[in-house]
């Protein structure tokens, strides 16, 4: 399996600029801008247009945490209805037959999480 890079590598790897990327996919400058700056978080067709443009899967988790998290949370709100409210949002985004595919992408994200943060504490207890 090939290594995922996040997109604004993986675009730079293939040396295309966001406009040579928007020609072959169909998408406007504007919109890849504000995916590999994690803006935004694309849908699975146009995560499926990107890859297959580039040949190189994406790590899409990656992308979106190069950019900012906080925008549309209320002042003081808990941690977790902010991940309610993303998780939400992500499930509303689409159509009712994505839910498994988006559903196993969370898990995913949830395991990657677990994994790595497991992995941060092992190297601190090591350090110290």
């Amino acid at each position: 399996m090939k290594k995922r890079l996040i997109l604004s590598e993986a675009r730079s790897k293939k040396q295309w600029r966001q406009t040579d990327l928007a020609e072959e996919t169909g998408l406007s400058q504007t919109q890849l801008s504000h995916l590999e700056s994690g803006r935004c978080f694309p849908r699975p067709m146009t995560r499926e247009k990107i890859e297959a443009a580039l040949g190189i899967p994406i790590d899409w988790i990656g992308t979106r945490l190069q950019g900012p998290m906080t925008s549309g949370f209320v002042e003081n709100e808990s941690e977790e209805d902010q991940i309610i409210k993303l998780i939400y949002s992500f499930l509303m985004s689409g159509q009712r037959r994505d839910w498994p595919k988006k559903i196993g992408f969370i898990r995913e994200v949830a395991d990657r999480f677990e994994k790595e943060t497991a992995e941060a504490l092992q190297r601190k207890k090591l350090i110290r």
